[in-house]
């Protein structure tokens, strides 16, 4: 049963040279010497780590949506400081009256 648990795992190692593949097809699209990147990532000390991506990936995202969170405050607060003051609304509610013809006429259309 070892046995056949350690051919199943061994069997499904594949070399670490043929899981750098898309990297070193992207490097030698973007002008990198490919026989060059295909000897460093075919060396023993370069390893293979899916997990480290994936964890680099959901750091990226946990800070984008942290500072989209703090841009959204930040934008609320201008919009209320700015936009929704005393004053504007007071000239707002003066606006609508003074202007009512007009916007009725636009209302028509």
């Amino acid at each position: 049963m070892v046995l056949f648990v350690l051919l199943v795992l061994l069997g499904t190692v594949r070399p670490a040279a043929a899981l750098w593949g898309p990297l070193v097809e992207r490097l030698a699209a973007d002008g990198f010497n490919r026989p060059m990147m295909e000897e460093l990532f075919a060396r023993p000390e370069v390893c293979f780590e899916p997990d480290a991506m994936a964890n680099k990936i959901r750091t990226l995202v946990r800070n984008q949506s942290a500072d989209r969170d703090t841009l959204v405050s930040r934008l609320k607060n201008v919009i209320r400081r700015d936009y929704l003051g005393r004053w504007i609304i007071a000239r707002v509610f003066s606006f609508m009256p003074e202007n009512r013809i007009i916007l009725a006429e636009i209302d028509s259309l």
